[in-house]
C-alpha cells in the first residue's frame, strides 16, 4: 500500500552526470542522448556499468478497479559512481509533456554485492529498496527494506519481487521522457570552467566519506552513512577566480532550492574549499581540505554495510518487523504482573509507560518459559542480557513494583500475536 503524501511539485533535470532517457511510446525520442560524462553512443554505453545503463526515466501505468486509469507510477533513476537511486513518485497523464508528481519519495536501490552494479555484462541485478521522504517522515527510512530485482530490457526496466512493502506494481517501467527531473538546478548547458576544479575530490570523515564532483559549472555533493539515508545534493553554479556561487536541491526533498557560495584553492591533488548552504552536510562547514579521487574508487554501498537502529526510522517504520526479530530468541523481562484480563494488563503498561520505562504486554502461550496458560504478563522492557535487566530492576521496585522479578522469556513459539508493545506508541 503506498503512502499518499501531500501534492508537491518537484521539477528534476534531466542532464545529471550519468542520467539518460528515452522516450515511451507516448512521446517521441530526442534527437540524441543528453550529454552525460560519456558521449551517450550506443558503443560506449554498452562499456559502462550496470548501474549508469539503468539510469533514465520511466513510466508504468496503475492498473485497479479504484484506480483512475490515468494514473501512473514514475521513476527517474540516478547514480553517484555505482551507487543506484530513483526519484519516485505517483502522476496523473493529461495532456501536456510532462508528468509531475503529486506524490513522490526516494529510493536506494543497495546491492549485496557491489560487482553486479559494476559489471559492463549484466542486465539484471538483486538489491534491496530502501525508502524515505521529507514530506513523510523527515528523511527517515520508511522500512528495513524489500529485496527485488530490476532488470534492463530495451523497453525500460522490469522490476520483479518488492512484494512485501508494493510501493511500485509489479511489470515493466517504460522508458519515458515526460517524467520530471531530479536537480532542476543544473546548468544544461556544457560550459568551460576551471579545469585544476573538475573531477571528483574526497573528504574522508569517520562514518562515511563525503564527496564531491565538480562538471563544469555542475556542482554534486554526496555522502552515504551506514545507520541514515543518503545525501545527494545538486545542482548548478559559476565559477570565476577562486569563487562560486549557485543553486542545489537535495535528492529526497522535492525541487527546494538552496543557495550555495564559496571559495576554492586547487594545489595539486589537493582542493582547500570553503561552502556555505543552509542544506550542506555538516562535515563541509567552514574551511576543508578534499583529496582528488578518481571515479572508479567511488566506493558502493553494499547491504552487509547498513547499520539499522532505531533512530533509521520514522513514524511509518517505527513498528517496523526489524526490532521484533531480535526478540525472537527470547529477551529477559523485568516482570511486574500477570493476570487474565488484557485491558488490566495494557492499563499497567500504560502507566509504566508513563513513568518512562519501554513497557510490553507478553502473551505467554506465545514463549516458551512462560506460562501455557492464557496470561497476559507486563514487563518495564525488554532485555536481550540478564545484566542489562539486573541494572534496571532497583529503579522499577523503587518506582513502586516492589515484588517485579526478572525472567528469561525463552524461544517465541507463536508470532499471531497477543503482544502489545507501547514503548513506539
Amino acid at each position: 500500500m503506498k503512502i499518499k503524501l501531500a501534492a508537491v511539485n518537484v521539477i528534476m533535470c534531466v542532464v545529471f552526470l550519468f542520467g539518460c532517457g528515452a522516450a515511451s511510446d507516448k512521446a517521441e525520442p530526442p534527437e540524441k542522448m543528453p550529454e552525460t560524462v560519456n558521449t551517450g553512443e550506443k558503443d560506449v554505453r554498452e562499456e559502462e556499468s550496470l548501474a549508469k545503463r539503468l539510469c533514465g526515466k520511466y513510466s508504468c501505468h496503475v492498473d485497479g478497479e479504484d484506480v483512475d486509469e490515468n494514473e501512473v507510477c514514475i521513476m527517474n533513476v540516478i547514480t553517484f559512481g555505482d551507487n543506484l537511486y530513483a526519484f519516485c513518485g505517483e502522476a496523473m497523464e493529461d495532456d501536456s509533456d510532462s508528468l509531475e508528481s503529486y506524490s513522490f519519495w526516494a529510493a536506494e536501490f543497495i546491492p549485496d554485492d557491489a560487482e553486479v552494479l559494476k559489471s559492463t555484462e549484466s542486465d539484471k541485478a538483486e538489491v534491496t529498496e530502501l525508502n524515505f521522504s521529507i514530506m513523510s517522515n523527515l528523511g527517515k527510512y520508511w522500512g528495513p527494506g524489500d529485496k527485488g530485482t530490476i532488470t534492463l530490457t530495451d523497453e525500460g526496466l522490469v522490476l520483479e519481487g518488492f512484494s512485501s512493502q508494493g510501493y511500485f506494481p509489479a511489470g515493466t517501467f517504460l522508458k519515458d521522457d515526460r517524467v520530471e527531473d531530479v536537480f532542476p538546478y543544473l546548468n544544461k548547458e556544457s560550459r568551460e570552467e576551471d579545469s585544476m576544479l573538475q573531477g571528483v575530490w574526497v573528504l574522508e570523515d569517520e562514518t562515511a566519506p563525503v564527496y564531491l564532483r565538480v562538471d563544469g559549472s555542475n556542482f554534486q555533493v554526496y555522502k552515504k552513512s551506514p545507520e541514515k539515508e543518503v545525501y545527494f545534493a545538486a545542482g548548478g553554479c559559476d565559477i570565476d577566480g577562486g569563487e562560486f556561487s549557485g543553486t542545489a536541491n537535495v535528492f529526497g526533498c522535492g525541487g527546494i532550492p538552496d543557495e550555495w557560495s564559496g571559495n576554492y584553492k586547487v594545489d595539486g591533488d589537493k582542493l582547500y574549499l570553503t561552502i556555505e548552504g543552509e542544506t550542506l552536510p555538516e562535515e563541509l562547514s567552514g574551511a576543508v581540505t578534499l583529496n582528488r579521487l578518481k571515479e572508479e574508487d567511488i566506493h558502493v554501498f553494499t547491504m552487509d554495510e547498513v547499520k539499522f537502529n532505531e533512530d533509521s526510522f520514522g513514524f511509518y517504520g517505527a513498528e517496523s518487523d526489524l526490532f521484533e526479530h531480535q526478540y525472537e530468541d527470547g529477551f529477559y523481562g523485568i516482570w511486574t504482573s500477570a493476570c487474565k484480563d488484557r485491558e488490566a494488563a495494557e492499563e499497567e503498561a500504560k502507566k509504566l509507560e508513563e513513568m518512562g520505562y519501554d513497557s510490553y504486554v507478553c502473551y505467554s502461550p506465545e514463549w516458551e518459559n512462560m506460562n501455557s496458560d492464557e496470561y497476559y504478563c507486563v514487563t518495564a522492557g525488554r532485555y536481550l542480557s540478564e545484566a542489562e535487566a539486573e541494572d534496571e530492576i532497583q529503579a522499577v521496585k523503587s518506582a513502586g513494583f516492589k515484588d517485579a522479578y526478572i525472567k528469561n522469556s525463552g524461544k517465541r513459539k507463536d508470532t499471531k500475536t497477543g503482544d502489545s508493545d507501547f514503548g513506539d506508541e
